[in-house]
């Protein structure tokens, strides 16, 4: 089952640019895998700005498809395939 969102959410990257965890309503989400990355490219007001996604496997079994917004600085929730446990918004 998978299910579209849009929720803003923290991510910590590495030294090396990888992200390691993100947290969603003050619950921490370790990636095991980053199991594909792609990127898009868009305009918004004139400016041309990129989307960065990640597809991740976290530690609850769960892929979340995770992406950063380089217009809004901002990284966001866009996906979830449910393989496991339920997510707790």
């Amino acid at each position: 089952m998978k299910n579209l969102f849009h929720f803003p959410i923290k991510v910590n990257l590495e030294s090396t640019g990888i992200p390691s965890y993100f947290i969603l309503n003050g619950r921490y989400y370790r990636i095991q895998k980053i199991e594909r990355k792609w990127e898009t490219v868009y305009r918004a007001l004139g400016e041309k700005g990129y989307k960065f996604y990640l597809r991740v496997k976290a530690e609850d079994g769960n892929y979340y498809e995770i992406a950063y917004d380089s217009l809004l600085d901002t990284w966001f929730l866009e996906r979830i395939d449910f393989k496991s446990s339920v997510l707790i918004l």
